[in-house]
């Protein structure tokens, strides 16, 4: 058996917040969208221009939840993606095997035989999730025999459900489902590599991120709703400031903010910057709004590039 994992470090509750922002990665999971943003707001969208000044296309930032009865894509994304020629996402989240995505988690998510996550957690940790488990009549099982990553992912579903988000409202299957048959679609990762992502995570990441949900389950709703609506009006800098902003006090998450963020970061700026030097299509570039903001953020990116992006419906400077 392996060694019992040491209590995660403590870290500041906002830092906290933005690690569950983290696990806003695969596509059953994000932040909700509760509607359109005002018409008055900037849109967190962005004109793609080259050096001459020529229009090559557009950067859209996503959430991938949404509420049942509410519309998920304002009219300014639907057209985008009416002006586009190709639609560039994380991961085509429509062309998935339900049955392979199940048979990968197990393989990667399952612990070996004899191992629990008693063993992988600390103390606290563990009282705390067999706790949110009995309380919402959650077999411990299942739980139990799940690497730490998984469980945060499976529980944070759970919860986002209970509260009344669904992956089926996102912003990305909407998008997704109208380009289906008009659209090239260009994914930029396989489910194959997230799931390796955060499988790879060190363990008192790991055990961070569990930690986080747990903390968050009884007020999911009311934390998400404050980080979405910087994405609804379009603030750019509140979004950034909701991410990133602990991280310089709270080194310990350097490398989940590394691997979640940044790397993946400069790998879709390096495959857009391709794309769109190979390609005379104009196409619709839509990825987590976490990914746009930031000095290593997709926009700053691009600009380094040479590309000119401009903020749809945010006032001249």
């Amino acid at each position: 058996m392996r060694p019992r994992c040491s209590a995660a470090p403590r870290v500041g509750r906002r830092a906290l917040r933005a690690a569950l922002l983290g696990l806003l990665l695969l596509p059953t999971a994000g932040p909700p969208a509760r509607g359109a943003p005002e018409p008055a707001a900037p849109l967190l969208g962005f004109e793609i221009r080259d050096a001459s000044g020529a229009l090559r296309g557009w950067l859209l930032g996503t959430v991938h939840v949404g509420r049942p009865g509410e519309r998920v894509l304002d009219p300014r994304m639907e057209e985008l993606l009416r002006k586009s020629e190709a639609l560039v996402v994380e991961i085509d989240v429509l062309a998935l095997d339900p049955r392979r995505t199940a048979q990968l988690l197990a393989e990667r998510g399952s612990l070996p035989p004899g191992e629990s996550l008693a063993g992988r957690v600390s103390a606290p940790t563990l009282q705390g999730l067999l706790t949110t488990l009995d309380r919402r009549g959650l077999p411990r099982a299942a739980f139990l025999a799940t690497e730490p990553w998984l469980v945060a992912l499976a529980l944070q579903e759970r919860i986002f459900r209970e509260s009344g988000f669904v992956p089926e409202r996102g912003v990305d299957r909407a998008l997704l489902e109208r380009a289906r048959g008009r659209l090239p679609v260009i994914a930029l990762e396989t489910l194959e590599e997230q799931v390796a992502l955060l499988d790879g995570l060190p363990r008192d990441v790991q055990e961070l991120m569990l930690r986080e949900v747990l903390l968050q389950a009884e007020e999911a709703e009311r934390i998400l709703g404050e980080l979405v609506a910087s994405w609804r009006s379009g603030d750019t800098r509140a979004l950034e400031a909701a991410v990133f902003r602990d991280l310089a006090r709270h080194p310990e998450l350097a490398p989940f903010y590394e691997r979640t963020f940044f790397a993946r970061n400069r790998r879709f700026a390096a495959e857009v910057g391709e794309l769109l030097r190979r390609s005379e299509q104009r196409p619709l570039v839509a990825v987590g709004a976490a990914h746009l903001v930031g000095h290593r953020g997709l926009v700053s990116l691009l600009r380094e590039a040479g590309y000119e992006l401009r903020q749809i419906g945010a006032a001249s400077r």
